[in-house]
């Protein structure tokens, strides 16, 4: 293309990658030749050559709940070890139950932004400190992916996660099936500065105003993070049996839901309640195997922090730009496809 263009490899480099210093003519003449000789970049040679570069993408992610979490480093480590041998490193920043604040997350940003990192994958939280942070890592040419869940007006690069509205319809389909569309719904969720949790509600909501209208929500029920275990299991309880009359427990959050499912288990008055709700853990297969729990909806965590990596990784080392926002499966699972839930893979992607 360069010799029968008469113009520089870098020049051809530019208008293929959407770089400046290129004119629009000579952009243009470039892409048609390419449309008709029908060109691919040799992605391995290109990693190759530039494989004396390290590309550092850091990640700040939560460990709490574990279970939840351990799936998602899982994701990102298999990724990581994929794209190793093409210049991937990955720095990994944690934050602890009690960190999920802004300070804490502006923190771990600053960390890696003085590590030199060409991109950070982040779980934000809904605040206005956050989206500035995101646009300062622009200006400096560092790229911001948001995972698990995702912050509005920031100019992140892109987003991975579960479709978050659609994983509270699904809730409040289970719900209005197993109620057969007459009876009343508590819901009950920890308190985070989280776009995740409205969504999920809002998404609920939704769907018994759309389908099932004898279907009433009369309390929305938020708890501190500290509230959890055996501090908090006694207040907790007097809340859920003293609502009263209560056929169905939606929980949003997915971090509290075996703590929910053991209180309905012990209690006499909550013994016939449905209780649905979000990711799976040991201890919720107990529960579902039991009945306590009815079924609980998986937004894929594995998936999450494997693609998250791997389109990072491509935006910056091959400037493939992927959708605005991508989102993994969501998977139901129950009593009697618990064995299959472990083996779960996602089939329906494909680049």
């Amino acid at each position: 293309i360069a010799d029968e263009l008469s113009i520089s490899k870098g020049t051809v480099y530019r208008a293929i990658h959407n770089k400046p210093d290129i004119s629009p003519e000579t952009r243009e003449k470039v892409l048609e030749l390419i449309a008709k000789y029908g060109y691919k970049p040799d992605r391995i040679a290109r990693t190759l050559s530039l494989k004396s570069k390290k590309i550092r993408i850091g990640v700040i992610y939560q460990t709490i709940p574990e279970f939840f979490w351990d799936n998602i480093r899982s994701g990102i480590k298999a990724a990581e070890s994929e794209y190793t041998d093409f210049g991937l490193e990955v720095i990994y920043k944690e934050l602890k139950k009690e960190d999920r604040y802004e300070d804490e997350i502006i923190c771990k940003m600053n960390e890696l932004i003085d590590d030199d990192v060409d991109g950070i994958i982040m779980v934000p939280i809904n605040s206005y400190r956050i989206r500035e942070k995101i646009r300062e890592c622009k200006t400096k040419n560092i790229a911001v992916a948001t995972l698990n869940d995702d912050i509005t007006d920031s100019e992140r690069v892109f987003y991975v996660g579960p479709q978050i509205r659609q994983s509270g319809r699904i809730a409040g389909e289970l719900i209005g099936k197993f109620l057969r569309g007459s009876g009343r719904v508590l819901t009950v969720s920890l308190y985070i500065e989280s776009l995740d949790y409205k969504e999920r509600l809002d998404g609920f909501n939704e769907i018994l105003r759309e389908r099932y209208k004898g279907i009433n929500i009369v309390a929305n029920y938020t708890m501190n993070l500290d509230m959890l275990g055996d501090k908090g299991k006694s207040t907790i309880k007097n809340i859920l049996e003293n609502t009263g009359n209560i056929d169905a427990i939606y929980n949003i959050d997915g971090g509290s839901l075996y703590e929910i499912g053991c209180i309905v288990k012990e209690s006499d008055v909550l013994k016939d309640v449905v209780l649905i709700g979000h990711e799976i853990s040991d201890g919720v297969r107990e529960l579902l195997k039991d009945g306590t729990i009815y079924a609980c909806i998986s937004q894929d965590p594995f998936s999450q922090g494997f693609f998250s990596v791997k389109f990072l990784f491509e935006y910056l080392n091959e400037d493939i730009k992927h959708h605005d926002r991508m989102y993994t499966r969501l998977d139901i699972i129950m009593r009697e496809n618990m064995k299959s839930e472990g083996n779960i893979i996602n089939l329906f992607y494909n680049r």
